[in-house]
């Protein structure tokens, strides 16, 4: 038995730019094939007369769902001005830096072997 149609789904996502929600509608075309003994990955399950579709529209659905969304095609991302990225270790946690210099670079002790590396 082949089952053959059309799927159409709504989905919520995120951006993958700014984080914003998007929504969107998907739709795929389905043509599968239904059997007794189905073969794994390949076809359906027939069980008496009755056919299993939500299987087939799980599959159907996942497959055809957006990888990485985007809220427009002009979506720049987040506004840095508005929400700067700031890493902070805890000797300074609660203080901001006014200095316009770029800050110094956290130190990580698992990376200590390589202070000792020198080049000629």
């Amino acid at each position: 038995m082949t089952a053959t149609g059309r799927v159409r789904a709504p989905w919520t996502g995120s951006c993958r730019r700014c984080l914003e929600p998007v929504t969107g509608v998907v739709e795929a075309r389905v043509r599968e094939v239904f059997e007794r003994h189905p073969v794994e990955g390949e076809t359906y399950r027939l069980v008496g007369d009755e056919v299993d579709l939500e299987p087939l529209v799980r599959d159907a659905v996942l497959l055809s769902l957006p990888l990485a969304p985007l809220c427009s095609e002009a979506c720049r991302g987040p506004a840095p001005d508005l929400f700067p990225a700031r890493v902070a270790d805890d000797s300074d946690a609660g203080q901001v830096d006014r200095d316009d210099a770029a800050p110094a670079p956290v130190h990580d002790p698992r990376w200590a072997a390589l202070d000792e590396l020198r080049f000629d």
